[in-house]
C-alpha cells in the first residue's frame, strides 16, 4: 500500500468515527430531551391533581364547619336549612373523591397516603357534625370507623384534624413537585 491509499483509508475511518460519534450524541441528546419532557409533563400533571385536591378539600372541609357551625353535633339538625346545609356537604364528596382519585393515580406514595387521610378525617368529621346520619353508608365505613379507633370522635377534635391533615397533604406535595419521580 502506498502512501496516499494509507492516507485515504485514515480519512475514511476518521470520517466514520467522527460520524458515529455525531450519531451517538445526537441520540444522547434527543433521550435526554425526551426524558426532561416526560419530566415536566408528570411534573405538571401532579401538580393539577394536587391544587384540585386542595381545592376540594378546603370547599369540602368549609361545608362541613358550616354545618357544625349551625347546628353542632348530630341530631340538631331541624328545618329546610340545616337540611340544606348537609345536602350542600353531601353534594362536594363527589368532587373531593374525584380529587382523591387523581392524586392516588399520580401519587407519590407518601402524597397518595396524605391525601387519603384528610379525606378519612373530612368524612368523619362530617358524620359527627350531623352531615350523615348513622344509618348512612359513610357513617359506618371502615374508613370513618378506623378514624374513630384513633380516638378522635370529639366534633372540634375532628376539624382541627382534618385541617391539619389538609396542611399535611400540601407539605407532602411540594415536597414531591421538588423532588421530581424517577423516569422509567
Amino acid at each position: 500500500m502506498g502512501p496516499q491509499t494509507m492516507a485515504a483509508i485514515a480519512a475514511i475511518v476518521g470520517t466514520c468515527t467522527g460520524m458515529l460519534g455525531a450519531l451517538g450524541a445526537a441520540r444522547l441528546n434527543g433521550t435526554m430531551q425526551r426524558r426532561s419532557q416526560h419530566e415536566h409533563w408528570r411534573r405538571d400533571g401532579r401538580r393539577q391533581a394536587y391544587a384540585a385536591f386542595v381545592e376540594a378539600a378546603v370547599d369540602y372541609s368549609e361545608a362541613i364547619g358550616t354545618v357544625q357551625a349551625n347546628g353542632g353535633a348530630l341530631g340538631n339538625h331541624h328545618g329546610p336549612e340545616a337540611e340544606a346545609l348537609c345536602r350542600r356537604v353531601d353534594e362536594m364528596r363527589p368532587a373531593v373523591s374525584k380529587a382523591l382519585a387523581l392524586v392516588l393515580v399520580e401519587g407519590p406514595e407518601e402524597v397518595a397516603h396524605a391525601a387519603h387521610q384528610a379525606v378519612r378525617t373530612m368524612t368523619a368529621w362530617a358524620c359527627v357534625a350531623g352531615v350523615y346520619p348513622p344509618q348512612h353508608p359513610l357513617a359506618g365505613s371502615r374508613s370513618v370507623r378506623s378514624v374513630f379507633r384513633d380516638g378522635l370522635t370529639d366534633v372540634g377534635e375532628l376539624s382541627d384534624t382534618a385541617w391539619e391533615r389538609i396542611r399535611e397533604f400540601e407539605t407532602q406535595a411540594r415536597t414531591a413537585l421538588d423532588h421530581p419521580l424517577p423516569v422509567r
